[in-house]
């Protein structure tokens, strides 16, 4: 069980002028999508991050890869990015998230 702070308001995003059927989906955790935005956005290093999570730096380290190679695949091959599952829980479930950032945070465990 991964913890998380952020919860996206947008879970989808596909390549312009291409119809949804026509597309092949890549699915990103709630978890791998964690990972890309403590490293790439708030600028953590892994060990800062993995504390944040509540893992192991190694974990985070493979979870970091996957989320990587899934957002590559979907640039290269032109797929959708679906934002969805994954195994962890979000503290202070008060509607905020830990940060107060994001709608819908902090609702239960495994959701968004």
């Amino acid at each position: 069980m991964r913890r998380i702070g952020f919860c996206p308001e947008v879970t989808y995003f596909k390549p312009r002028a291409v119809a949804l059927k026509d597309l092949e989906e890549v699915t990103l955790e709630f978890d791998e999508l964690e990972t890309l935005r403590l490293v790439n956005q708030e600028k953590l290093s892994q060990d800062e991050a993995a504390k944040i999570m509540d893992v192991h730096q190694s974990t985070f380290q493979r979870t970091l890869t996957r989320a990587r190679e899934k957002v590559t695949d979907a640039l290269v091959n032109g797929k959708a990015i679906k934002i969805e599952g994954g195994n962890f829980k979000m503290p202070n479930k008060d509607g905020t998230g830990p940060e107060g950032k994001g709608p819908k945070t902090g609702r239960g465990l495994g959701k968004c």
